[in-house]
C-alpha cells in the first residue's frame, strides 16, 4: 500500500470531517476496540484520534479527561501529530527521556510517561489519525502488545470508513443503517478477538449469541461446536444464567458497562467479567484469574501461617519467661520442704503437710518443664539415634495405656539414617501424640506409628508450617478417629487450647516445642469422620546411633571441699548455701559474675566447684565459668537452670564440657548432681 505524502489532501480531509460528523450516530467499534486495548494492555488511557488542518479529534477514549475529549488538542502540540507527520508507529518507554517530544505531552497537559502510537491508514493509502495507548508510568512495550495495538489500529481505520460512508447516506437521505456500523467493526474483529486470550462474546438483544471467539467456544461449546445463533441460556452453565444474565440485562436497560470483580467459578478455572451495553446487544469479556486467584490463595495461606507462628513465639517468650521466674521459686520451695522433712525426720516425726508440698512441687516442676517444652527454651540432651529403634522400644508402654479395642500397627522403614535429637524428649513426642490418637478413638480403631526416610528436592507446604529441601526422617502417628475440625485444626499447637473435658492443653503444645528446638517440622492432616496423621519431621544425619550407656552409680551425696555459688536470686543462694553445708561443703556466695569473680581472687583457698546460674544480669553463667577457668583453673564446672535461652551453654552441654543440673530439684539431686561433678562425672539431672 502506498501511503499519500499530503497530509492536507482534499480528499484525506473529507473522510476525516465525514467520520466526524458521524460522531453523532453511536460507537460501539471504537468503544469496544479502546476497550479491548486497555484491558489487554493494562494501560492508563487508550484513544482513537482524527487529526485535521487545526485539531486532534478524540472520537473515543478511556482514561482521557473528558473535558480534553470535548474541546480535542491542537494538532502540533501531540505525539498522535508526531505519527501523522511520520506514517510510522512511535513507541516510547519513557517519554521524559526524550527531549524533542517530552514537550508536546506537557503541551497537551496529559501525564504521558509511556506512549505507543499507530497510524490509522485507510484503504486509499490516507492516514487519518492514529491509535494511542499511553501510561503515566515508563514501561517496557512486548511485542505481543505491539502487535495487538497494530491490529487495533488497521480496524479502527477499516470503521473509520464506513464511518465516514455511513456520514455520506445520513446527507444523502434521513436515518441511517446502524447494522452497517455493527457489520463494519465485526468485519475487521474476528483476528483480533481471536487472537486474544479472553473470552469474548456478544449476545444480540434476545440473547442470542451473534460472536464468540475460540476462547468462547472452548470453553462453552461442547466439543467445539459453533455457538453463533444459539440461546445464551442453553448454553451457558447455572452461574452464569443465574447471576450473570440478570445483570447484563439491567446494564442494556441502564446503558452503563458491568463489571463483576468477584471471580466466577467455571469449571476448574474463575475469571473475572467486563460487559459492555450496545444498540445491538451487549459483548463480554471473560478474563481467566484462575492463577491471580490460586496465587492469592496461597499469599493468605502463607500470611495465615506466618501471624500463627508469629503468636506461638509470642507465646512461647511469655511463657518460657514465666517458667524461668517459676524455677527459681520452685527450687527454694523444693529445698526448703527437703528440709524440714529431714528435720522432722531426725526427731522421728512425720509431717504430711510437708509431703504434700514435696508433691505439689514436683507437680509443678512438670507444668514447668512441659511450658518450657513449648517455648523451645528447656535443656535438651541430643544424642545421635535410631527413630525405628526409639519408637519401638516404646511400644510395650503405648501398649499399656491405649486400651484394647485399639489396634496398634507400626510400619517401621528399614536402614533408616539417623537422627540427632535428645531421646528422652523423642519418647514423649510420640507417646503425647499417640494419647492424643486414643483419645480420638472413644470407641476403638487403628493406631498407626511409622517411621521412613524422606528426600525432598522442593519446599513441601502445609496449613501449619513448611518443610524444606533435604534429608528427613519422619515419624508419623496416625488414627483412624473422629478428625479435626478445620477451625480447630489452625490452633491444635497452641498452650491451654484443647477441646477436651478435663486437660491443661499443653501435650500438642510440648511436641510442637520439643520438634522445634530439636530442629524440626511437625505436621498434621485431618478429614474429619476419617482420622488424623501427625507427622515430626527431623533431619538425618551422617553418624551412626549411640549405644545405649551403662547406668553409673551416684556418688554419695557428702563430701568435702569448697564451692562457690553464683546466682542472682537470694532465696536460691540461701537454700543452696544452707542444703551444701548440711552436706559438709563450704560455701561461697556470689550474687552476679562481678562479684564471683571478687570472691575468687579474695578467696585465699582452693575452690572445688562453680556452680553457676545461667541466666544474670550482666555477665551470663558461661562467660562465669570461662573467667573462673583462669582464675581457679582446677576448679570443676557446673551450670545450674530451668531456661536453655543461651545459645553457648547449650553448645557447652552437647559438647560435653561442664555438668549441668535443671532447676528446680531437691535437695537429694544437688548432692548427688554436686558430688558427681566434684568426683569427674559429667552428671544432667532434670526436674522431678
Amino acid at each position: 500500500m502506498v501511503i499519500r505524502n499530503d497530509l492536507c489532501t482534499a480528499a484525506r480531509l473529507q473522510t476525516v470531517r465525514g467520520a466526524l460528523r458521524a460522531r453523532r450516530f453511536p460507537a460501539p467499534g471504537y468503544a469496544a476496540l479502546v476497550r479491548l486495548a486497555q484491558e489487554q494492555l493494562g494501560v492508563s488511557a487508550v484513544l482513537v484520534s482524527l487529526l485535521d488542518e487545526e485539531r486532534q479529534h478524540i472520537i473515543a477514549g478511556v482514561g482521557i479527561p473528558p473535558a480534553i475529549v470535548e474541546r480535542g488538542l491542537r494538532a502540533q502540540s501531540t505525539l498522535c501529530h508526531h505519527v501523522l507527520q511520520t506514517r510510522a508507529p512511535l513507541v516510547l518507554t519513557d517519554v521524559a527521556r526524550e527531549w524533542a517530544l517530552r514537550l508536546n505531552c506537557e503541551r497537551s497537559g496529559l501525564a504521558i510517561r509511556a506512549f505507543a502510537g499507530f497510524p490509522l491508514t485507510t484503504s486509499e493509502g490516507f492516514v487519518l489519525g492514529a491509535f494511542c495507548a499511553a501510561h503515566d508510568a515508563p514501561r517496557t512495550w512486548r511485542a505481543t502488545e505491539l502487535e495487538l495495538l497494530a491490529r487495533l489500529a488497521d480496524a479502527a481505520a477499516s470503521e473509520l470508513e464506513v464511518r465516514a460512508e455511513l456520514a455520506y447516506r445520513e446527507e444523502e437521505a434521513s436515518g441511517h443503517d446502524a447494522s452497517i456500523e455493527h457489520e463494519g467493526m465485526l468485519a475487521t474483529a474476528p483476528a483480533i478477538l481471536a487472537s486474544i486470550t479472553d473470552v469474548f462474546l456478544a449476545l444480540d438483544r434476545e440473547w442470542r449469541f451473534t460472536w464468540a471467539n475460540p476462547a468462547a467456544v472452548a470453553l462453552f461449546g461442547a466439543g467445539g461446536e459453533d455457538l453463533v445463533g444459539r440461546p445464551a441460556w442453553a448454553v451457558l452453565p447455572a452461574v452464569m444464567t443465574e447471576e450473570v444474565l440478570p445483570r447484563l440485562e439491567e446494564a442494556i436497560e441502564s446503558g452503563q458497562p458491568v463489571a463483576i470483580e468477584e471471580p466466577l467459578a467455571l469449571g476448574e478455572r474463575k475469571f473475572t467479567l467486563r460487559a459492555y451495553p450496545a444498540h445491538h446487544g451487549i459483548s463480554v469479556f471473560l478474563t481467566d484469574v484462575t492463577l491471580r486467584v490460586e496465587s492469592e490463595a496461597a499469599l493468605r495461606l502463607s500470611e495465615d501461617r506466618l501471624r500463627q507462628a508469629q503468636k506461638m513465639e509470642a507465646i512461647g517468650l511469655l511463657t518460657g519467661g514465666v517458667a524461668h521466674d517459676f524455677n527459681n521459686i520452685l527450687t527454694v520451695i523444693q529445698a526448703n520442704a527437703d528440709v524440714l522433712a529431714q528435720d522432722a525426720q531426725a526427731v522421728g516425726q512425720v509431717l504430711d503437710e510437708v509431703a504434700e508440698i514435696q508433691r505439689a512441687t514436683e507437680r509443678a516442676a512438670r507444668l514447668t518443664q512441659q511450658l518450657l517444652a513449648f517455648s523451645r527454651k528447656q535443656v535438651l540432651q541430643p544424642r545421635v539415634v535410631d527413630a525405628s529403634r526409639v519408637a519401638s522400644q516404646l511400644l510395650p508402654m503405648l501398649r499399656r495405656v491405649i486400651q484394647p479395642n485399639i489396634r496398634i500397627e507400626t510400619i517401621f522403614e528399614e536402614e533408616l539414617p539417623c537422627i540427632r535429637c535428645d531421646r528422652t524428649q523423642l519418647e514423649q513426642v510420640v507417646l503425647n501424640l499417640a494419647l492424643n490418637a486414643r483419645d480420638a478413638m472413644p470407641s476403638g480403631g487403628t493406631l498407626r506409628v511409622a517411621t521412613r526416610h524422606r528426600e525432598l528436592r522442593v519446599p513441601f507446604a502445609t496449613t501449619h508450617a513448611v518443610v524444606e529441601p533435604g534429608s528427613w526422617v519422619c515419624v508419623s502417628v496416625a488414627d483412624t478417629g473422629v478428625g479435626i475440625a478445620p477451625e480447630v485444626l489452625m490452633r491444635v499447637f497452641e498452650p491451654f487450647f484443647t477441646t477436651k473435658a478435663s486437660g491443661t492443653g499443653l501435650g500438642l503444645g510440648t511436641v510442637y516445642g520439643i520438634v522445634r528446638q530439636s530442629g524440626g517440622v511437625i505436621t498434621v492432616e485431618s478429614t474429619l469422620g476419617l482420622g488424623t496423621v501427625f507427622t515430626v519431621w527431623l533431619p538425618s544425619v551422617v553418624e551412626r546411633a549411640e549405644a545405649p550407656g551403662v547406668p553409673v552409680a551416684l556418688p554419695r551425696a557428702s563430701g568435702q571441699g569448697t564451692i562457690l555459688v553464683v546466682d542472682d536470686e537470694s532465696a536460691v543462694r540461701t537454700v543452696l548455701a544452707r542444703a551444701l553445708g548440711t552436706f559438709g561443703y563450704s560455701v561461697l556466695l556470689a550474687a552476679d559474675g562481678e562479684e564471683a569473680i571478687v570472691k575468687a581472687r579474695r578467696h585465699h583457698g582452693k575452690i572445688d566447684l562453680v556452680l553457676s546460674d545461667v541466666a544474670m544480669p550482666g555477665m551470663n553463667g558461661v562467660a562465669v565459668l570461662e573467667r573462673m577457668r583462669e582464675l581457679c583453673p582446677g576448679a570443676r564446672q557446673m551450670l545450674m537452670s530451668g531456661f536453655a535461652e543461651s545459645p553457648d551453654a547449650h553448645a557447652a552441654l552437647v559438647r560435653g564440657e561442664i555438668a549441668f543440673l535443671a532447676k528446680p530439684f531437691s535437695i537429694a539431686q544437688l548432692g548427688e548432681a554436686v558430688s558427681g561433678a566434684l568426683g569427674g562425672r559429667r552428671l544432667q539431672l532434670a526436674a522431678g
